[in-house]
């Protein structure tokens, strides 16, 4: 058994090591936020606002906007198109940590016509991608599946099979919350194709995790554990125990059905 003490020494250990991580953290940041106010060059100061945007955002909100906006100010001011839309998708993001989808929306928007006018397309899908969770966020489920459609288009003319394949499994699961049964299982049975034949062990397990969802909402149980165990064998072979704990939680519900 193991003692009390021994047991307060590893919440002590894990305490001060994650302090000190971020204390380290805080230093690279200072230094960055240093380096940025002594830059002559706007070039430079561009690329380390960006930096310190991204860096920021899951700790300090209004720094993130900060340096969101001075990158943005940058990027007009040298005219750089490519890094005025990476500003906007900064900011996106920086909105998206503090659940403003509104603002979230309105910039992943503003990068996503820069670069679908530059033919920036693996950015621009990337764009397309963030616009389309938002929408999935606030229910506008019609507006996300248009935008995860127009993702899918652009993955297919690259024959990027795997993230084909992830999109259909993001337009499944949509059409399940959409309440659309049956295009979600197609959209499953698409993915599940082209997974087995790439062996995309992932997303196997998620879009079988979605069938078993499919069959639960219409009450078809042994279908739904079926696919469920099938989700949990490769989740097991990739040992993701995080994913494996949420999947049990799901199938103990379908037992209790």
């Amino acid at each position: 058994m193991i003692s009390m003490k021994h047991t307060l020494s590893l919440l002590f250990f894990f305490l001060i090591t994650v302090y000190q991580a971020n204390a380290q953290n805080q230093k690279v940041l200072d230094s960055l936020e240093n380096s940025f106010h002594l830059a002559k060059d706007d070039q430079q100061k561009l690329k380390i606002s960006g930096d310190l945007c991204w860096s920021y955002g899951t700790i300090n909100f209004d720094k993130a906007l900060f340096y969101g906006k001075e990158e943005l100010r940058l990027a007009q001011k040298l005219k750089d198109s490519v890094a005025v839309a990476l500003a906007y998708s900064d900011i996106g993001n920086t909105y998206i940590r503090v659940n403003n989808l509104k603002e979230a929306l309105n910039h992943h928007i503003k990068a996503y016509q820069i670069r679908d006018k530059l033919g920036l397309t693996a950015k621009a899908a990337g764009s397309i991608s963030n616009i389309s969770i938002i929408y999935k966020q606030q229910g506008q489920y019609k507006e996300a599946l248009t935008y995860m459609y127009r993702a899918l288009k652009i993955y297919e003319d690259a024959n990027d099979e795997q993230k084909q394949a992830l999109v259909l499994g993001n337009i499944g699961n949509v059409y399940l919350e959409y309440k659309k049964y049956e295009p979600a299982k197609e959209s499953f049975d698409k993915t599940i194709l082209i997974a087995k034949k790439n062996n995309y062990k992932s997303i196997l397990a998620n879009a079988y995790s979605g069938i078993m969802n499919y069959y639960f909402q219409q009450n078809k149980l042994d279908q739904a554990l079926k696919y469920g165990n099938m989700s949990v064998k490769y989740l097991k072979e990739l040992n993701m125990q995080s994913d494996i704990a949420t999947l049990y939680n799901s199938i103990g519900q379908v037992y209790f059905e």
